[in-house]
């Protein structure tokens, strides 16, 4: 973990903090023509995304390249943006793009406050496909095809009316959410989970085939998944599957799992998330489950070896910060940190890999005692 201390102002976008990042950023991770691609995107976001957001990077392919998703908590500065209640970069995609525009109805009537529905949606994530969007052909502006996750407040096995009252309140203003959801086996998957387990989040997919939705599940046990996605109807071999988890849970301190619906059911592929400690910088802890990774054939060297040198600390100098207030607020650092680790599951085996890395700048409020607040409450990527 290394630390740095700026004190040069930087411009309002997200890819100035990107270029905090950069030092960090190995070209065995991110490489020069991803990273042009990366920085494009980036400097049409706010700036005020930054307070908490991530890249997306494949672990065993030979590109070494990168997505970007950023999080929208309700009843901040980047909801605020959202919802068009002050100018930003974002106006021209609002005016122009058909999600972006669902998108502002979305935030618009989030921020309704004689509507107690909006409650149920507890943060957004936004995630533009990069890597997707530069290999079709002809290629496609990433910005143009967000994929967008809602994390809802608590949906457990005896909640199935709270999932259905979440997913009428987005679809009634997010018109590009799926129309058509295969009720009954959501209804199914819901009901069917173990006590404590429950669903963090929802996705609406775009440049992922014929994928309609995405279910999101945390707190259900590595010992339990397999049981659950037999009972879900799942195409995959259970038995592999449970083999394959008991191998990886020394190597884990917690799991969630990504199931995707098409229009004829539950997908074949799932995600497993993993994760350590995420908050400390220290690297050593993600060793085990990076050469886990490695053995599996899901992971080159060198990748593993970037991955674990993003990690660091900057500082602003204290002349930057009140330099440079942003919306009443003093950012003084930018946290990096390796968030988690996916594994696709398919069939019978692993097939691929990505780390998610997490970047989160906390603020602290013009005038008030040194303290984080809640804007920047980097706690919550995913609701973990």
């Amino acid at each position: 973990m290394c630390a740095t201390t700026l004190s040069h102002p930087d411009p309002g976008n997200l890819k100035a903090i990107l270029d905090v990042c950069r030092p960090t950023i190995s070209p065995a991770l991110i490489d020069a023509a991803s990273m042009a691609r990366l920085g494009a995107v980036c400097a049409r976001l706010p700036k005020a995304f930054s307070v908490f957001w991530g890249l997306e990077c494949p672990l065993g392919t030979e590109r070494a390249e990168a997505d970007v998703l950023v999080e929208i908590r309700r009843d901040t500065s980047r909801h605020a943006l959202l919802a068009g209640d002050t100018p930003s970069a974002i106006d021209p995609l609002c005016e122009a793009v058909p999600a972006w525009a669902a998108l502002r109805r979305f935030a618009q009537r989030w921020r309704a406050r004689d509507d107690e529905r909006r409650e149920l949606v507890r943060n957004v994530w936004i995630e533009f496909d990069l890597i997707a969007a530069a290999q079709a052909s002809p290629p496609l502006d990433a910005l143009t095809r967000p994929s967008v996750f809602w994390g809802p407040h608590e949906i457990g096995p005896n909640d199935w009316q709270r999932f259905v009252d979440f997913t009428d309140y987005v679809r009634e203003s997010f018109t590009p959410f799926p129309d058509r959801l295969p009720l009954a086996g959501l209804e199914r998957a819901v009901r069917s989970l173990p006590d404590g387990a429950r669903v963090f989040q929802v996705g609406a997919m775009q440049l992922r085939g014929d994928v309609r939705l995405r279910l999101c599940v945390n707190s259900l046990p590595l010992s339990a998944m397999a049981g659950w996605l037999a009972a879900q109807q799942w195409s995959g071999d259970a038995d592999s599957l449970l083999e394959a988890l008991t191998a990886l849970a020394p190597h884990v301190r917690k799991a969630a799992l990504d199931v995707d619906y098409t229009a004829g059911g539950i997908g074949p592929k799932i995600g497993l998330e993993c994760y350590q400690e995420w908050q400390q910088l220290n690297t050593d802890q993600w060793q085990p489950l990076l050469n886990h990774t490695h053995a599996l054939g899901l992971c080159a060297p060198s990748r593993r070896d970037a991955v674990t040198l993003f990690p660091a600390k900057t500082e602003y100098s204290l002349r930057h910060q009140y330099d440079h207030p942003e919306d009443g607020h003093f950012f003084p650092v930018v946290y990096r940190n390796i968030h988690h680790v996916k594994l696709s599951f398919v069939g019978a085996g692993f097939r691929d890999a990505k780390a998610y890395l997490g970047v989160t700048r906390p603020g602290v409020r013009v005038g008030f005692p040194l303290r984080e607040v809640p804007d920047g409450d980097a706690d919550e990527w995913l609701s973990r």
